[in-house]
């Protein structure tokens, strides 16, 4: 009989839970390995019952912890997995009142000794939170599915660039108002701009088609059908982000976008400039460089697609993320 396996998180469609979990377990399960089923806070008694193992992604969330208890009182292995440095977030991110308060530290710090496995996503994440709660933990890198390529959007000659993010960028956004818009200036019967996520005060003068956040699939689909060719990827040089991963560069690459990514530790971890991105500092000359260097060289952006994209396959795709739960599963005696 396969493994089943139960998720249990507070947002089940959330790109740490499907980047992380959901498509390598989805690859698993097509090798017949195991089954599973996501849950969110409420969480079914009859779920609890019929899971194998029960893997929790992100939570910090009180009523979450008499779960736990009950699992590993019924013999059952319980992961923990996180993506973000959970013990330390910024005042700025969103929900992070209730992330930074005493109670949500309190479960993390209880899910952190009393989980068979704490999973993280990167080997610097791993190491910080190992320095910090004295245990082992272990990496899964995310994973992402390549869509099926589509018949070339009419854009009327013009080139998209886009931003995509949720709604904490808004302010890192403002920083690059002057060279946005003198690119807009100089180039706007070349160019498009869109922004998904922050709504910057500078919209209207950019001329710049906006998208709400919403849904992570809908999100993609936004991505997907709009095709855009170069994607902005700015983070401020922080503690904070340079432990987060690398979604945005998975997000870009897998949909045909040539990505500006800021020239922070995080990024240098994956992209070699101008071979699968360009790296810019985080200054207002820097940034409207690049964006210039992609607009007029689009040689320069067909190398970088095609190599980010190869990247993909070589290293990101879900049947590589089953190979290392199964390696994981295998060590628990949960699979033979």
């Amino acid at each position: 009989m396969a493994l089943h396996i139960l998720i249990v998180a507070k947002y089940p469609e959330s790109p740490s839970t499907l980047l992380g979990l959901t498509h390598s377990l989805s690859a698993l399960q097509v090798q017949g390995k195991c089954t599973y089923c996501v849950e969110g806070l409420n969480v079914k008694e009859e779920a609890i019952e019929e899971a194998d193992c029960l893997v929790f992604s992100r939570i910090m969330d009180a009523q979450l912890i008499d779960i736990m208890k009950k699992a590993l009182k019924a013999k059952k292995q319980v992961f923990y997995y996180i993506d973000d440095k959970l013990f330390d977030l910024p005042e700025y991110i969103v929900g992070a009142t209730y992330y930074r308060s005493q109670e949500a530290q309190d479960v993390l710090k209880q899910f952190m000794e009393q989980a068979t496995v704490v999973i993280t996503c990167n080997q610097w994440l791993k190491e910080i939170y190992e320095q910090r709660f004295k245990r082992n933990c272990i990496v899964i890198e995310p994973t992402v599915y390549l869509p099926e390529p589509l018949p070339k959007r009419d854009k009327q000659g013009k080139l998209t660039i886009g931003f995509a993010g949720n709604i904490d960028y808004k302010q890192s956004l403002e920083k690059l108002k002057n060279p946005l818009l003198e690119i807009y200036k100089n180039y706007k019967k070349q160019i498009q701009f869109e922004i998904f996520g922050p709504a910057i005060s500078y919209m209207e003068p950019l001329n710049a088609i906006y998208y709400a956040p919403t849904y992570y699939d809908i999100y993609e689909r936004i991505l997907r059908f709009r095709q855009w060719d170069i994607g902005i990827a700015l983070l401020e040089d922080t503690e904070f982000n340079n432990f987060k991963y690398y979604n945005k560069y998975l997000e870009y690459s897998r949909f045909g976008i040539a990505g500006v990514y800021s020239n922070i530790s995080l990024y240098r971890r994956v992209i070699t400039h101008k071979v699968n991105g360009l790296l810019a500092q985080n200054t207002e000359e820097a940034w409207y460089r690049c964006l210039e260097e992609l607009i007029t060289q689009p040689a320069l952006r067909t190398i970088i697609l095609n190599n980010s994209y190869q990247a993909l396959q070589n290293n990101f795709l879900p049947n590589r993320g089953a190979e290392d739960f199964k390696k994981l599963f295998k060590a628990y005696e949960l699979l033979e």
